[in-house]
């Protein structure tokens, strides 16, 4: 679920960089914020209709398939969306933030860590 405020995969990987060292107040609220939203969500307790919907699923998405996800979408007041296969986000994970790869697959420690995982 993101927000109408929502930041990126890769905001987020490089605030991880920046944790720990001078980092921007702001910065931390948002992520305070940001994860108070993903604690109210796992309890149930999900206080608005997101703004924004991603949906991943694992196998093959018809042209169909999105269509009708669009369509449930904004007919249940979500503004917009995407709906991506697992080889899709494997792509956009590879061009974007090609580090989560190396960090998950090739076991390079995280910069703030030191240490794998």
């Amino acid at each position: 679920m993101i927000g109408k405020d929502s930041f990126t995969l890769a905001w987020l990987q490089q605030l991880r960089t920046k944790v720990g060292r001078r980092t921007d107040p702001k910065l931390l609220e948002k992520v305070n914020q940001f994860s108070r939203k993903c604690t109210r969500y796992k309890q149930g307790q999900v206080p608005t209709v997101p703004y924004w919907l991603i949906i991943v699923c694992g196998g093959k998405v018809s042209g169909g398939l999105r269509q009708k996800a669009r369509s449930y979408g904004l007919s249940n007041g979500i503004s917009g969306g995407s709906l991506w296969s697992g080889s899709e986000l494997e792509e956009k994970i590879r061009k974007q933030a090609p580090e989560i790869l190396q960090r998950f697959f090739e076991g390079q420690p995280f910069p703030e860590t030191g240490k794998i995982f």
